[in-house]
């Protein structure tokens, strides 16, 4: 097994594990209990904000977006003379826009703000986000001419975005397990998109050493 497939296999492994136990505290305890570690990253918390841990699951989504959004800027500077000003350089830009600003929205709470000045709801701020990011991949990034981990990235990505949005439309709060349902969902979904643009970084640079 070679370092890329033993840090993946790291990944993973690490990922499920945190997935089990977070969805193990609400289950066998409160969903108060696991809020500790699934609520916004927010000043207002006096009781525990201050505590190892917590928020983890925004820090990480956020880590995800951002680290994104940066390989998306590397991908961006490895592109030949032929390709600036084409489908990949807007295709690489939007998307390094588009992770930076989630990882925005995620970490400063901007789209709850303008929910509350706006009246509009949250699942109508996802759903053009969704749209937009959908329209991007196939007209810029000709998504189904890349490669099948890229493609794969997108199309697990997009499945837990889905999961997330419907438990926040369709769900009442007083379901079973809805808050691990919803941001480890979430969670998952921003790891893909992540692991998306490492691998459209990776294939770039494997293009470019003629691999």
């Amino acid at each position: 097994m070679n370092l890329s497939r033993k840090i993946r296999w790291v990944l993973f492994t690490t990922l499920g594990v945190y997935t089990l136990l977070v969805a193990g505290v609400e289950y066998f305890f409160s969903p108060s209990a696991a809020r500790y570690f699934l609520t916004d990253i927010v000043s207002t918390c006096p009781d525990y904000s201050h505590l190892p841990l917590y928020a983890i699951n925004t820090s990480l989504s956020v880590f995800f977006l951002w680290t994104g959004a940066v390989l998306f800027l590397v991908t961006w500077r490895c592109l030949k003379l032929e390709e600036i000003g084409g489908r990949e350089e807007l295709f690489l830009v939007s998307q390094m826009i588009m992770f930076f600003y989630l990882g925005c929205d995620d970490r400063f709470l901007i789209h709850e703000g303008l929910s509350d000045h706006l009246g509009f709801k949250d699942w109508m701020f996802f759903g053009i986000l969704g749209c937009l990011e959908a329209g991007t991949l196939v007209f810029w990034g000709r998504i189904f001419c890349r490669g099948r981990k890229a493609v794969l990235d997108i199309v697990l990505a997009g499945g837990f975005f889905s999961i997330m949005l419907v438990t926040d439309v369709m769900l009442p709060y007083e379901f079973p397990m809805h808050l691990s349902i919803e941001d480890l969902a979430k969670l998952w979904s921003t790891f893909f998109l992540f692991k998306f643009a490492w691998d459209t970084c990776s294939e770039k640079i494997d293009r470019l050493k003629g691999i």
